[in-house]
């Protein structure tokens, strides 16, 4: 897993460096299932990566890790807390994008399903999943307002 790091106005001109990283992988993940908001956790290979970001953040002194609530990433979050002695600080608008009644299907099953025109535009139009699926909600996955609190947060 590699992090993203984001650079933004802090407090007092200092910069603050934001790190984004995903969750570890899941059975899910593995099988190419898509999980939305349910709530599926790490396997083996899940903890495993997530023991390992703590090395690869370690030498950055993070003050904090921000996750959301459900337990793929708050066990990921909880590892690279843990590891470097800062607190875990929950926040539920950091979830997946909830995409409805394609959560739990395979990609061919979604392609057929809600056709390839729409699960191509996932990965360009934030929210394209939420429009068509149903049952979905309206958020995007890291934007809107969750994205802007995080933010905000970073600079209190």
């Amino acid at each position: 897993m590699k992090p993203v790091i984001i650079r933004t106005p802090g407090v007092y001109g200092m910069d603050c460096l934001l790190f984004l990283f995903r969750h570890g992988e899941t059975d899910w993940n593995r099988a190419g299932r898509l999980q939305g908001h349910t709530d599926t956790p790490l396997n083996p290979t899940g903890l495993a990566q997530a023991q390992a970001l703590v090395e690869r953040l370690r030498p950055h002194r993070l003050d904090a890790v921000m996750s959301s609530d459900l337990a793929r990433a708050w066990t990921t979050g909880q590892v690279v807390a843990e590891g470097l002695c800062v607190p875990l600080i929950s926040e539920p608008g950091l979830r997946e994008a909830n995409i409805g009644e394609a959560e739990g299907l395979y990609w061919p099953e979604v392609k057929s399903r809600f056709g390839e025109a729409l699960t191509e535009r996932w990965f360009t139009d934030d929210d394209a999943a939420s429009r068509r699926c149903a049952g979905s909600s309206p958020s995007s996955p890291i934007g809107g307002s969750a994205c802007r609190r995080t933010v905000r947060w970073c600079g209190s």
